[in-house]
């Protein structure tokens, strides 16, 4: 992308993490990234001179930098940043992750031939670097494409998928993160929400080829309130009938009767209470139920050691339960997966895999300096 497109632009939150924003502008300026850089800079005293200096050295890029207080909330950064620019789409990255320009460019160009899609985004690779070995973590991103809106709205919560870094409608992004954060500062209802409300205003589409590489390391900020947590502050019913009285608004307002509007609200929202809770949560188990599972545990161990012990060679790394008894038949499912997942470490890294021109220079960047590179 030679020239500078007003089409786009990109938003970085960072906070205290200069040499993370240093090596992800390098990295653009090394991929003739053609859209503006907005950088959201909520950083203390001593880490400001470094962000300036990483900004001031990404020579080639259209980079702004906007600075905030250290205590400003992410979202209300975010908010202003996309409040100073006029151009169409919109699309968030991490100061510790990477998009593609290529897949970017396919993004925009698929939300302008489609006018009743709101986002459009691609796959994800995850990587960890660990202990100097460099693994993937399985992200999901899907398609949620029904004609009706109370259809997408129970699909895209039965089967939640995170929807933030996608190239999104940019007014529409800051409305919906503005109804959010009006109704709660807590991340994972003030990312839920925005979601939900894009999938009202529109269908969305996963393109085929890699979109995104995010870094997930032990320095990654995000300070996350478990789900499972809010569920038992007095607040949450307030917030979350705060969150249902939006999600109707909405659903009414493109045209969908207060029925059908109520019972998509309702049964998406209970799946995917029920989910997140399930994950922090498991039943006791009896002692006799508990030896049977074990001999049953040991034999479905022994058979998939030899897949597991390959998968983790191949530069993946399960995410196990609590309980190993309750989590064979999880990681038999995840290693089904891995087994057929484009997003897998050695088919990025092969020559002869789809996404390999795309993922080695992040591969490379993230390998030399998994804590990034001094300003």
């Amino acid at each position: 992308m030679p020239a500078t497109s007003e089409k786009l632009c990109l938003v970085i939150p960072t906070r205290d993490r200069p040499k993370l924003l240093a090596r992800l502008l390098r990295y653009l300026a090394a991929q003739r990234f053609g859209f503006p850089v907005l950088v959201a800079d909520a950083s203390k005293l001593p880490f400001r001179a470094d962000v300036e200096k990483a900004v001031e050295a990404s020579a080639g890029l259209n980079v702004t930098l906007l600075k905030a207080a250290h205590d400003s909330h992410w979202g209300l950064r975010i908010v202003d940043a996309l409040s100073k620019v006029s151009s169409p789409y919109a699309l968030l990255c991490g100061d510790d992750d990477f998009v593609i320009p290529e897949a970017v460019d396919a993004c925009v160009d698929f939300l302008e031939r489609n006018s009743d899609y709101s986002l459009a985004h691609g796959l994800t690779a995850v990587v960890q670097t660990l202990k100097g070995r460099t693994l993937t973590l399985p992200y999901r991103q899907r398609s949620v494409e029904h004609l009706r809106a109370d259809e997408r709205v129970r699909d895209h919560l039965t089967n939640y998928a995170p929807t933030a870094y996608s190239v999104h409608r940019r007014g529409d992004l800051i409305r919906n993160l503005q109804a959010s954060f009006d109704r709660s500062p807590d991340y994972e209802l003030g990312e839920l929400l925005p979601s939900t409300l894009s999938v009202i205003q529109g269908r969305t589409r996963c393109l085929g080829r890699l979109f995104m590489v995010r870094q997930d390391s032990p320095t990654s900020t995000g300070k996350k309130t478990s789900l499972a947590g809010m569920i038992v502050q007095s607040d949450f019913s307030k917030r979350l009938g705060e969150m249902k009285g939006a999600l109707m608004e909405e659903l009414h307002r493109v045209g969908v009767d207060a029925d059908a509007a109520q019972s998509a609200v309702d049964d998406g929202l209970e799946k995917y209470l029920m989910r997140a809770v399930a994950k922090q949560y498991r039943p006791p188990v009896g002692p006799e139920t508990q030896l049977s599972r074990a001999f049953r545990f040991a034999g479905t161990g022994l058979r998939l050691l030899p897949r597991l012990a390959r998968a983790v060679g191949e530069g993946h790394a399960p995410r196990l339960a609590s309980s190993p008894i309750d989590s064979m038949k999880d990681l038999e499912r995840e290693l089904q997966a891995h087994e057929s997942n484009e997003m897998a470490l050695f088919r990025l890294t092969s020559p002869r895999g789809n996404h390999f021109n795309d993922f080695k220079p992040i591969y490379d960047l993230v390998d030399q300096f998994p804590e990034g590179i001094q300003p």
